[in-house]
């Protein structure tokens, strides 16, 4: 009952988090800013995509939000690749709107390295969730009963 209780938690406040993204014009704006120092920064020529990623940025908005969104199946199933595609949505978003790294100011750098800590914190969930699972307890349950014979 406690981990339905947890993932209920878990797949709420994600779902609403990122319905909460798609409604604030603010979190579109810093996206698009945090995109652009991104695209500044001299990568490898393998990355050259990467200079080109403010041109789409409500798409990639959007694409964030969408896999952090699909938590909401998380209630109903119990599939790992929903975890797996959170899991991806949470590190885009902190890779992007709460990376520390991109800020120069020593407020803001702290701010964004608060909203970063707290990201790695759902990442650990989202990891944890994936961790356990009843998959290994029927496979374990099967070695069982051919032990037995």
């Amino acid at each position: 009952m406690a981990k339905l209780i947890g993932r209920i938690i878990l797949a709420v406040s994600l779902t609403f988090y990122a319905w909460t993204l798609v409604n604030d014009l603010s979190a579109q704006a810093q996206h698009k800013v945090q995109l652009e120092k991104i695209a500044k920064f001299q990568l490898h020529s393998s990355l050259d995509f990467v200079k080109h990623a403010p041109l789409y940025n409500k798409e990639l908005f959007l694409g964030v939000a969408g896999l952090i969104a699909c938590a909401a199946f998380l209630i109903f199933a119990n599939c790992k690749a929903l975890v797996f595609l959170n899991l991806i949505g949470v590190a885009l978003h902190a890779a992007v709107l709460s990376n520390p790294l991109l800020e120069t100011e020593v407020t803001a750098k702290q701010n964004a390295l608060i909203r970063f800590l707290k990201l790695v914190s759902i990442m650990g969930g989202l990891i944890y969730l994936l961790g356990e699972g009843d998959c290994s307890k029927t496979v374990c349950a099967t070695d069982k009963k051919k032990k037995k014979h």
